[in-house]
């Protein structure tokens, strides 16, 4: 594998925060002006809680 070879695989609960992150930042980055009706927090544990362990992501 080179340092340009991406790798794609299912997210696994040891992800969940660091996918919760990406999602925080592409949301405030893509929507500045748009107020998340979920705090960061919310988010963060409906990754880990629920999107994570009960869906195919």
């Amino acid at each position: 594998m080179t340092s340009d070879t991406v790798v794609l695989r299912r997210v696994t609960d040891a992800d969940a925060l660091g996918a919760a992150e990406v999602w925080l930042r592409s949301y405030k980055a893509a929507l500045p002006t748009v107020q998340c009706a979920h705090d960061g927090d919310e988010v963060r544990t409906w990754f880990s809680d629920v999107l994570v362990p009960k869906y195919e992501t």
